[in-house]
């Protein structure tokens, strides 16, 4: 949740490329009239940024006014720089930074108020998350994770194996949550056949679940009805398995 308290409050986007800049941003919110009678009212502004400077992308609210900002999209739309965006929030004294990230071309940074922050890719697939993401695989596909805090994989287990990459740069506490998808009529029983194939990256190992108490850099498989939950070691560059 991003509120914006005081007609000083602002969120502002300070751009860092010399030359060639290319932000399109867009902000939405919802205004909360404290009243009497108290009233909500939604709002928005677009901004398109083509100078090395800070913007205010989401003014402050009138008056006896808090202002919830729900979204925050910032799109790279050149097509070769690369450009590095922080977002601030400002009281009108102090000032923190909220996020700063390397945005190449055609990438786009997004923050929503049920989902934190995004980054996708020039193709709109997901680089990072800072919340929860959800997927589900076909058999026989392959799936990169991206990184983020939790992340809930339904696979299909009744065909050749889907291939299931563990994010290359996890933090410490994030959770992976393996689950074979349940059959679509209950009253047919699966034919459990190929399940998912688990493949840590960046040099971490994983917990087999056949063989507890070991580890393995290359691919451990469940059993094709198991559902097995990861927890990212840090400090040992692992990934537990908690159940």
């Amino acid at each position: 949740m991003l509120i914006l308290t005081s007609t000083s409050d602002v969120v502002q986007i300070v751009s860092g490329a010399a030359s060639s800049i290319a932000l399109s941003v867009h902000a939405a919110w919802v205004d909360d009239y404290q009243g009497p009678p108290i009233a909500f009212s939604p709002g928005r502004q677009d901004t398109l940024i083509t100078t090395a400077t800070t913007t205010t992308v989401c003014p402050g609210p009138a008056a006896s006014t808090q202002r919830n900002l729900k979204t925050l999209s910032i799109r790279n739309t050149g097509s070769t720089v690369t450009d590095v965006v922080s977002v601030q929030h400002s009281d009108g004294t102090t000032v923190v930074t909220l996020a700063k990230v390397t945005l190449p071309a055609g990438y786009t940074l997004t923050w929503r108020d049920d989902a934190g922050w995004l980054l996708t890719n020039a193709l709109g697939q997901a680089v990072w998350a800072s919340a929860s993401v959800a997927h589900e695989v076909a058999a026989g596909a392959t799936l990169a994770l991206v990184r983020a805090s939790y992340s809930l994989v339904v696979y299909d287990p009744t065909g050749a194996p889907a291939i299931l990459q563990f994010p290359a740069t996890p933090a410490p506490g994030d959770i992976v949550e393996c689950v074979p998808a349940s059959p679509s009529s209950p009253s047919t029983p699966p034919a459990w056949s190929g399940g998912a194939k688990l493949t840590p990256q960046g040099g971490a190992v994983i917990a087999d679940p056949a063989n507890p108490g070991a580890f393995s850099s290359a691919s451990v498989s469940p059993l094709p009805w198991q559902s097995t939950r990861y927890f990212y070691e840090s400090a040992k560059t692992r990934w537990l398995l908690l159940s």
